[in-house]
């Protein structure tokens, strides 16, 4: 039997990928942001910024076959936990629990008095606390599953290299081919 380290992608690729489509959502963000000052929209919501993470993550994993941006520079992709491409609630709900924790962080950038609002005032600690437990999940056990792997049931897989075309070496025919006629034939000598 295969063990899961043998074809689930590593935790140093899976954070480059993760990483990877972090930034990109981040310059989508500024220039979302520059456009919205530019027509004199009013896009300065702390929700933003996970609204994109949503969008991003459900788009490309539903639409993509499993494999963000990210992903797919580094040459893995996201699958069912039975082996099977992913179905769209499976990508939407991966979608959602990717960004949960920077809505987490949003929420407490909105002004909650913590003494007011007592436990509310927690939410960007369950943010921080879940991209902690996927960090750690991801790094120390046996099958790299996070949280979100678990929840969602998906793996991360890496794919196989892109194997490029390879031409004969020699031609693939010979001189007495009949496709290519028979070569011409020197007169008989006298």
């Amino acid at each position: 039997m295969t063990s899961p380290k043998n074809f689930t992608a590593g935790s140093s690729t899976r954070s480059l990928a993760y990483l990877f489509d972090l930034a990109t959502v981040a310059f989508v963000f500024i220039v979302v942001y520059a456009l919205g000052d530019a027509l004199n929209l009013k896009l300065d919501d702390p929700m933003l910024f996970a609204a994109l993470v949503f969008v991003y993550q459900a788009y490309f994993l539903a639409a993509r076959t499993g494999a963000t941006p990210g992903k797919y520079v580094r040459n893995v992709c996201v699958i069912a936990a039975n082996g099977e491409p992913l179905v769209l609630g499976q990508a939407v709900a991966r979608g959602f629990l990717t960004a949960f924790p920077y809505a987490c962080l949003a929420a407490g950038a909105i002004h909650i008095d913590p003494i007011a609002h007592g436990l509310v005032s927690m939410v960007p600690v369950f943010g921080v606390a879940y991209l902690f437990v996927d960090l750690v999940l991801l790094e120390y056990t046996h099958a790299r599953r996070t949280l979100t792997d678990i929840l969602t049931r998906t793996l991360v897989v890496k794919l196989p290299p892109i194997q490029p075309h390879r031409a004969p070496a020699v031609p693939m025919f010979s001189a007495n081919d009949a496709e290519f006629g028979n070569p011409p034939r020197l007169p008989p000598s006298e």
